[in-house]
């Protein structure tokens, strides 16, 4: 099995519906924070699970991100429609 893709990156952090960052998301992907924040729109569609990914203002202008659905899909399932 070859490396995991940004989008299982984001995926295996965030199914643990807790709150994260853009810069901790982008550290754990090892991608810049705009990368990451495309993933998290990417998890909101149909064809990547259309996970219900919140946000909510944190501090001096940074927002967190969670998912709260319960995850239907696996890191597999992610990486292979990506």
């Amino acid at each position: 099995m070859g490396p995991k893709s940004q989008l299982e990156l984001v995926w295996q952090m965030m199914c643990d519906r807790q709150w994260h960052t853009l810069a901790e998301i982008a550290e754990h992907a090892n991608c810049p924070q705009a990368s990451a924040s495309a993933r998290l729109r990417d998890l909101r569609k149909p064809e990547f699970g259309g996970r219900c990914v919140e946000r909510q203002y944190f501090e001096r202008g940074l927002f967190r991100y969670r998912i709260v659905d319960a995850p239907a899909a696996g890191p597999a399932q992610i990486g292979e429609a990506a």
